[in-house]
């Protein structure tokens, strides 16, 4: 962002993918024996269970490593849409 003071909340990514706060969907999880908030998603679709038309990403950014860490998702989680 140039200048700073922007923001990356909804920013469309490519056609159809976008950059998302959690919001009340953030949830905790353990990395390299420390604990995270996945507060973040990269998506596309919306509020299904069809893996053809819904993806999240979940993620939070480490200011400690300055590394993003991607949290493991086998399955849908349930969310406040579900």
């Amino acid at each position: 962002m140039n200048g700073g003071g922007g923001s990356i909340n909804n920013v469309t990514i490519m056609d159809g993918i976008q950059n998302a706060s959690c919001g009340a969907d953030t949830y905790e999880f353990d990395w390299n024996g420390r604990r995270f908030s996945a507060d973040w998603h990269i998506k596309n679709g919306g509020n299904t269970r069809d893996p053809i038309r819904c993806l999240r990403i979940y993620y939070c950014f480490d200011p400690q490593t300055q590394q993003i860490i991607v949290s493991d998702m086998p399955a849908h989680r349930r969310t406040g849409a579900t």
